[in-house]
């Protein structure tokens, strides 16, 4: 499965990375990129695409999706409250 988000550049206080969002930035690249194993896709009541993480939690693609080393990766607490993080293959 495949979603579809932002690199933003340009952001204040970030000028010199990119910040991934679903919500295209003044200056953006279209990114597309797959879902790691485990995580899987719903329909939020908005319309929009909303994750369901490999532990049973929900989250909006904001809420989790983070930038590392200019990459995108998932970044969420567990239900044990562990920090997981996985890095997005983008296509």
């Amino acid at each position: 499965m495949t979603i579809n988000f932002y690199a933003n550049y340009g952001i204040l206080a970030h000028e010199k990375r990119p910040v991934f969002s679903t919500v295209p930035g003044e200056i953006n690249d279209k990114v597309a990129a797959k879902l790691p194993d485990g995580w899987d896709t719903y329909a939020m009541q908005d319309g929009q695409t909303g994750l369901v993480a490999p532990w049973g939690d929900r989250y909006a693609i904001n809420d989790v999706l983070v930038e590392r080393d200019g990459e995108p990766w998932f970044s969420a607490v567990d239900d044990s409250g562990r920090v997981r993080r996985c890095k997005l293959s983008i296509q």
